[in-house]
């Protein structure tokens, strides 16, 4: 079956008036992007990306030479491409947060070390009398 590649997906969402219909319900595109990933008793992003992926599957091949193109295949690559969208747009930001605590975790540990090795360069090499003396001498300023 021939695909035509639909540039923005949202757009014709919009201009279109798109629904996804599931599990009676006819929800918008913010609709969709609110569905958590899975979910055994409720509306999921898998369960609805399943269900069209398997009406696509359904559609009938398109014959070479033909002109027809086949009704609904725009609007179900549309959904397709737009489901999609909002998952690879969740990984995305997943991602992200995921880096962004893993440089907060290495700079965390850097600045631990950093203060440690100042600890150590302040009392190298000094014996204990030796550092009590100058603390001393800081409480007497």
């Amino acid at each position: 079956m021939t695909r035509i590649k639909i540039e923005n997906p949202f757009m014709f969402a919009a201009v279109n008036k798109l629904r996804f219909e599931i599990d009676g319900k006819h929800l918008s595109v913010e609709d969709v992007a609110s569905l958590p990933y899975e979910s055994r008793t409720n509306t999921s992003l898998q369960k609805l990306y399943g269900e069209l992926t398997t009406e696509q599957a359904k559609q009938p091949v398109k014959k070479l030479g033909s002109n027809n193109s086949n009704v609904g295949c725009e609007t179900l690559d549309a959904k397709i491409a737009i489901v999609e969208e909002i998952y690879n747009y969740r990984v995305e930001v997943r991602d992200a947060k995921n880096d962004a605590e893993a440089i907060r975790e290495k700079k965390r540990l850097l600045m631990e070390a950093i203060a440690k090795e100042e600890v150590s360069e302040l009392i190298d090499g000094k014996s204990l009398k030796k550092l009590k003396k100058e603390l001393a001498a800081l409480d007497a300023d």
